[in-house]
Order: C-alpha cells, then sequence, then structure tokens
C-alpha cells in the first residue's frame, strides 16, 4: 500500500515537471522576439525584412491591451516570421539610436509620427519609414489600437507588398 502511494506521488510529480516542461517550450515557441530601435533596424537590414515598432505607453489602457494582440498566436507567427518587431515604450527614460542620432523614447515616437498610443511604424528592410495609403492620405504611421485579426490584416498589407499600390482602408 504505502509503495503504491509512493509511485502515485512519484507519477504526479513527472506529470508536473512535464507540464511544467512544454509550457516552457511554448512559451519560447511563440515567443515574440522584441528589439530595441537599433537592434531591430540592423536585423531587418541584414534579414531583409521589414522593421515594424510599436510606438506604446506604459500608462495607456489602450497599449496595454495591445499587447494582447501582440500575443496572439496568428500575430506572433506573422511577426516573427516576417518582421522584425521593436516596441518602444515613451514613458522609459532609455534612450533611443536612429539615423546616427539619440533620442529619448518620446522625441523619436514624435519624430516617426507617434503622438498617440499605440501607434505601429513600418519600416523597409534599409530602415527608411515606410509610406502609404490610408483613407487616402499618404502617411507614415497607422495610429490607434485594432483588434487581432484586423492586426493581422495590416501585417499581411505590409509583408505582401500591397502598400505598394493599395489604400490600407481597403483592407477593412
Amino acid at each position: 500500500m504505502k509503495t503504491n502511494t509512493m509511485n502515485n506521488r512519484n507519477t504526479k510529480n513527472a506529470l508536473i515537471i512535464i507540464m511544467f516542461l512544454m509550457t516552457a517550450a511554448f512559451s519560447e515557441l511563440f515567443a515574440q522576439n522584441t528589439y530595441t530601435v537599433e537592434e531591430g533596424l540592423a536585423n531587418a537590414k541584414t534579414s531583409n525584412k521589414i522593421g515594424v515598432i510599436a510606438i506604446v505607453s506604459g500608462q495607456d489602457v489602450w497599449s496595454k491591451k495591445m499587447n494582447d494582440v501582440f500575443s496572439d498566436a496568428a500575430n506572433m507567427n506573422s511577426l516573427n516570421s516576417n518582421f522584425i518587431f521593436m516596441k518602444m515604450d515613451v514613458d522609459q527614460k532609455s534612450m533611443q539610436n536612429y539615423n546616427g542620432k539619440t533620442y529619448t523614447a518620446a522625441d523619436l515616437a514624435k519624430l516617426l509620427g507617434g503622438t498617440g498610443y499605440p501607434t505601429m511604424v513600418f519600416f523597409s528592410p534599409d530602415g527608411k519609414v515606410i509610406r502609404f495609403k490610408y483613407n487616402g492620405e499618404d502617411v507614415g504611421f497607422f495610429p490607434g489600437y485594432i483588434e487581432a485579426p484586423e492586426f493581422g490584416k495590416v501585417l499581411n498589407y505590409f509583408s505582401s507588398g500591397k502598400y505598394k499600390n493599395t489604400d490600407l482602408d481597403k483592407v477593412f
């Protein structure tokens, strides 16, 4: 009887360890690669991928909700496969290097057009802001919160090259 109890306890412990390892493996598999602006743009160039900066504020409710959108499995897969993902919190005091100059995160956000949060800015592999049409206007950023399925459409719009000749408004 005592041996049976020990075997059950060992089996439960082994199952707990296996579940922990599987959770860690899935977390690693679906982990988002996030870079600083300088690292991200360098990686975009060497990997010939589009860079995307999520300009967020740790104080902003919509920026926090956007984290769920980024971590949506389909969006995370697209971000990891097709883009170099960068996240910049304007509330952080860290300095950001961009085009040979050093900026506060808030100053770089303003330079890139991110005056509301969250805002997405897409870069060509050579580090230039991608200009695209949105509601008939020529813009270099995508402002505001967006639900996960729609964000997936935005990612597809950029990864497929549709931004070159299609208004983003037509994607929705």
